[in-house]
């Protein structure tokens, strides 16, 4: 059993390791480095990532794939532009029995972005590395290692030719992703495509030399529905290796879920569910559930024909962090006011006629005094329509009330006291740096702590209501770093 198990895994181990086909992946995004080197510089997120694949390729024979990946984007100081992003994999292939088959790649990257026009960019990377494959029969026991009369001696030789075969090469590839990502810095739409092997390196393989088939990879998305909670977007992967091709297309539908508690562990984030089917008579089912630090997804590949060899299981992890290269911002504590008009305008009520018939000429000028100051005290202070305005700035990624903020919201404490009639409006406001959802959700939270302030010196809550904006509404353009330290603020509306 053991020996035709050898040479089962050499008429199909063969063929695989003098064509160099790498393993197929179904959570691509996972493995960049393995599909396009472009995808290093598509995000601002600082990423390490772990994939790990279970392949059968016998009926008791199994391929154990663990690739881990790290990648760091390239930020421009102040501006906070993504340039372009560098990466490091590391990927293991080894039969899981007898281990007689292994593989190793050791892969660096490097990827420059520039952006074509708003939110549309084009990325292109390069990436070199040392593989090296190898087949060992060490592990495995052979009848030629019983003797008779003695029993087993591990010190035999197995009586197979194969010992130690290896290869080694240096690989080279490229790669370019035009992309454009939504509000949320979500990519919508991409189309790629990169050559591994590109200069088709010498292998040997037990003393017969070939030279390795180019890897071509041709990817692509496009978003065809996005209702802010759900998105569909159809893909398809193309991999052209020597005489194997595969072709996989499907779709992957994100569910986006909120979380507005700031204390729960589980917060804003999304579930992604996908399903592939490949021209291998395969059908792929992905789960991957997102958070803002971490992800974690699980996959599963059915064969179709009833082929073991097209079953396989996929796990994932990805832990990430966000890069930011903005300029140090010091806390504003000068705050700019608008136009303030008068609440009240002074309106007298029209003096009584006096009669002359029915007064004397001295008396005349009593009544003409105790007139006038009747018509000074029925001076009545009329409400009219008017709008007062204040802006607060913050300091980025700020909420906080500053000293002097409070003594002014003290005022309005007691504005709002004697006129039960007027209203608060608190609009919150950030600049154009960083993703949509955590804009918004700084400056709802920026109006809920004028908001909190407020309600604890004893105004109603009712007559306050918060309206988070984000970079939707700037007060100026967004152009220099003085522009958005404005835009970083908090209006007050009062209103009748």
């Amino acid at each position: 059993m053991l020996k035709s198990t050898i040479y089962l895994l050499l008429l199909f181990g063969l063929p695989l390791i003098s064509a160099a086909q790498d393993t197929h992946f179904t959570q691509t995004r996972a493995v960049p480095l393995q599909t396009n080197p472009a995808q290093l510089a598509t995000d601002n997120h600082a990423t390490l990532m772990l994939n790990h694949r279970r392949q059968q390729f016998l009926e008791d024979v199994s391929l154990q794939s663990t690739v881990i990946t790290g990648k760091y984007p390239l930020i421009r100081q102040g501006t906070n532009e993504r340039w372009g992003g560098v990466g490091l994999t590391l990927l293991n292939d080894y039969s899981d029995d007898t281990q007689l088959f292994r593989r190793t790649q050791l892969e660096a990257a490097f990827a420059y972005n520039t952006a074509l026009a708003p939110r549309t960019y084009l990325s292109g990377g390069f990436q070199g590395g040392y593989h090296q494959q190898r087949f060992s029969a060490d592990g495995v026991t052979t009848g030629s290692q019983y003797v008779r009369n003695q029993g087993f001696d591990p010190n035999m030789g197995i009586g197979e030719p194969l010992i130690d075969a290896r290869s080694d090469y240096w690989n080279l590839g490229v790669g370019l992703q035009l992309y454009r990502t939504d509000a949320r810095q979500e990519t919508m739409t991409y189309l790629g495509a990169a050559v591994h092997r590109a200069q088709q390196p010498s292998g040997s393989f037990l003393g017969s030399e070939y030279r390795l088939a180019r890897r071509y990879v041709v990817q692509g998305g496009q978003r065809v529905f996005d209702n802010r909670t759900w998105t569909i977007t159809p893909n398809v992967l193309w991999v052209c290796e020597g005489a194997s091709n595969l072709l996989r297309a499907g779709a992957n539908y994100r569910y986006h879920f909120k979380n507005s508690n700031p204390l729960d562990p589980l917060q804003s984030g999304s579930i992604d569910f996908g399903t592939y089917y490949t021209d291998a008579k395969a059908i792929a089912l992905s789960l991957q559930f997102n958070q803002p630090y971490f992800s974690a997804g699980f996959s599963y590949d059915i064969g179709t024909s009833g082929q073991a060899v097209q079953n396989a299981t996929e796990l994932t992890l990805a832990i990430r962090k966000t890069i930011s290269r903005r300029k140090s911002t010091k806390v504003i504590r000068d705050y700019s006011v608008g136009e303030v008009r008068k609440f009240y305008e002074d309106r007298p009520t029209p003096t009584p006629r006096k009669t002359k018939s029915s007064v004397s000429e001295n008396r005349s000028s009593t009544v003409d005094s105790e007139t006038n100051e009747l018509a000074d005290a029925n001076v009545h202070r009329q409400a009219v329509v008017f709008s007062l305005k204040k802006t607060f700035k913050f300091a980025f990624d700020d909420a906080s009330l500053t000293a002097d903020a409070k003594a002014y919201f003290d005022d309005f404490v007691g504005l709002m006291q004697v006129n039960p009639d007027l209203k608060l409006k608190v609009i919150g406001h950030t600049d154009n740096v960083g993703k949509e959802r955590i804009n918004l959700k700084v400056s709802l939270a920026r109006a809920q702590s004028v908001k909190d302030y407020l309600v604890a010196q004893g105004v109603n809550s009712e007559r306050i209501s918060v309206v988070g904006m984000g970079a939707a509404e700037p007060a100026v353009p967004n152009d220099t770093a003085a522009n958005r330290a404005k835009n970083r603020r908090v209006e007050l509306i009062i209103f009748q």
